[in-house]
């Protein structure tokens, strides 16, 4: 302040106004002040996110409800505010976040922990829920956010990355991946409950698990005009509910109407009820718009007749695997690793040298006419062969054998195979020499003899602890 002074005196006696010298400062420090004003404010300049522990207390603000304050020294959330603190409005609406790099949650193969946390793991308790849903701007900036094993603590609708958005909110640019999301109603990869906003470049790999209904690969249950773009999910999903699809679990009608565009499925669906599809389990909005999406026909594992016919419910086009793993549909807004690669597609602006990208791409070939639905009739299966990939045989009931690429059975057989890069891992369950759509009063699993008794007997067991 004394410097200050004399230079003000000094400029007074060289003849300079007041006036002028108090604009030519203003002029001087006005970069400054804008910036501090700005953050947040804009996609140029965003609340920067690079922690796991600045993205939890985001999502801990949030979740609370009511204005919360940004603390550039840290990066990190507060409900109280200080000196030099930036103030975000209830619900982030407005407010631009960016991931400045990959960030790992929880270490290990957390897509394979069946819910049993790790001393040293931590839950993810969500981005938003439907109290207090995330209304603000998400750039993930083409990086993931691995081993989460999300928890929703207080056991309502809407389980994810984040458990629920709003109207204004835009996920995008962003990999959610090598986690576990088990929930009740409403559960998808990236959002539960999508009441509006956009989710635009984004992709889920892991296991979601949940007893209730509307499940999806990326978004559990969506209404009020939201937008799904130029994304796709590689996920294992089962669930004991109703509605279960590769992307969406249900489509809610709304007097605004949602779309779906540029998007594929290679989720392995365990559906045992009514509305399983390869896109959309239930969609009861007539105005939806659906563009240039694709599913895995043979990861379907569907095991009721009514509504289980993928193309009636899920408004997407069937493939078979080697057809998607060709790469030559890939919409605009993905890049196809090439045919003699025998890939899924990835998102551009992503990169293959990230594991948990190239992992998301690698397929399991069934022959042409068979799926996770009906094996009655194949005796070998071929994994894909990608660098750094390993295929192991957790679970064998039956006689055969496994030498990757190549997995051959013979007669009634069940097997369990685990394909793991990193920390990245996916299990396929497969049970050989079964007639469709068994299981029903009418149409039940056969029990003959000791034999057959102690094969069902191991079968429920290896399930039951695979679906935990």
């Amino acid at each position: 302040m004394e410097n200050f002074n004399r230079l003000y005196k000094q400029k007074l006696k060289q003849g300079i106004s007041i006036f002028t010298f108090q604009f030519v400062m203003l002029l001087l420090l006005l970069p400054n002040l804008l910036k501090a004003q700005t953050i947040g404010s804009s996609a140029d300049n965003p609340f920067p996110i690079s922690t796991v522990q600045q993205l939890a207390t985001l999502a801990g603000q949030v979740n609370e409800g009511g204005v919360f304050y940004y603390e550039p020294t840290d990066g990190k959330y507060y409900d109280q505010n200080a000196t030099g603190r930036v103030a975000i409005d209830n619900m982030a609406e407005g407010a631009y976040f960016k991931l400045m790099n990959d960030i790992i949650s929880n270490h290990g193969d957390v897509a394979s922990c069946a819910g049993v946390k790790q001393s040293d793991w931590y839950y993810w308790g969500m981005l938003g829920t439907l109290n207090h849903p995330f209304d603000g701007y998400f750039d993930g900036n083409h990086h993931t956010v691995s081993g989460l094993l999300v928890r929703n603590e207080n056991a309502t609708d809407g389980t994810g990355f984040c458990g629920a958005i709003a109207n204004h909110a835009v996920i995008k640019n962003l990999g959610v991946v090598n986690s576990y999301v088990p929930g009740t109603n409403a559960t998808g990869g990236i959002v539960g409950e999508a009441l509006g906003g956009k989710i635009e470049n984004c992709f889920f790999t892991g296991t979601i698990v949940t007893t209730g209904n509307y499940t999806g690969g990326l978004v559990g249950q969506m209404s009020v005009g939201t937008e799904i773009t130029n994304s796709y999910a590689s996920a294992t999903i089962s669930t004991s509910g109703n509605q279960l699809g590769g992307i969406v679990g249900k489509i809610v009608n709304s007097p605004q109407n949602c779309k779906i565009q540029n998007v594929y499925s290679s989720c392995i669906l365990h559906g045992n009820f009514q509305y399983t599809g390869g896109i959309v389990g239930e969609n009861v909005d007539n105005g939806t718009v659906f563009t240039n999406c694709y599913y895995d026909q043979q990861l379907i594992d569907c095991r009721v007749t009514p509504n289980s016919d993928p193309s009636s419910t899920g408004a997407g086009t069937a493939m078979t695997t080697t057809a998607m793993a060709n790469g030559s549909w890939a919409p605009v807004g993905f890049t196809a690793t090439g045919s003699g690669n025998n890939q899924y597609p990835y998102i551009t602006g992503f990169s293959l040298s990230d594991d948990a990208v190239l992992f998301s791409t690698v397929p399991l070939f069934l022959p042409p006419g068979a799926s996770l639905s009906d094996l009655s009739t194949v005796n070998t299966v071929t994994v894909g062969a990608v660098d750094g990939v390993t295929w192991t045989e957790l679970e064998r009931v039956g006689i055969g054998s496994f030498v990757s690429p190549t997995l051959s059975v013979t007669g009634q057989s069940y097997v369990v195979l685990k394909a793991a890069k990193g920390s990245n891992s996916r299990t396929y369950v497969l049970q050989f020499d079964k007639a469709p759509y068994i299981g029903t009063a009418d149409n039940p699993f056969p029990i003959n003899n000791q034999t057959d008794l102690t094969n069902f007997r191991d079968g429920i067991n290896i399930w039951y602890e695979l679906r935990l």
